[in-house]
């Protein structure tokens, strides 16, 4: 098997609504992700959630954007024409908990 693969995830023309609430939905589902992921490692290894709270409002700041730039297709009569992939590489890297042997 490879090690890197791209994976279309969305390709197609939408209504400025169709991508506004197709976009609001993948936003909304990575700012949970980082809650829960946020909470559950503050409470069973005592992380500090800042990392995922940035990400938060990032992904928070993306959303409004998002909205301005969809308000602006609307009211201009444009279609969104929205394509994007995951990029996924396999890597190997060393666990932390298990010792490795110097060769």
């Amino acid at each position: 098997m490879e090690n890197k693969h791209d994976i279309k995830i969305i390709d197609g023309v939408f209504t400025p609504l169709e991508a506004g609430r197709l976009l609001a939905a993948l936003i909304a589902s990575k700012i949970n992700y980082h809650r829960v992921d946020a909470f559950s490692n503050e409470e069973r290894l005592g992380y500090d959630p800042v990392r995922s709270q940035r990400r938060v409002e990032f992904l928070r700041e993306a959303n409004k954007s998002i909205k301005l730039i969809m308000e602006h297709a609307f009211q201009e009569g444009y279609s969104v024409k929205l394509s994007g992939s995951i990029e996924i590489k396999l890597v190997k890297e060393p666990d932390e908990n298990s010792a490795t042997l110097p060769i």
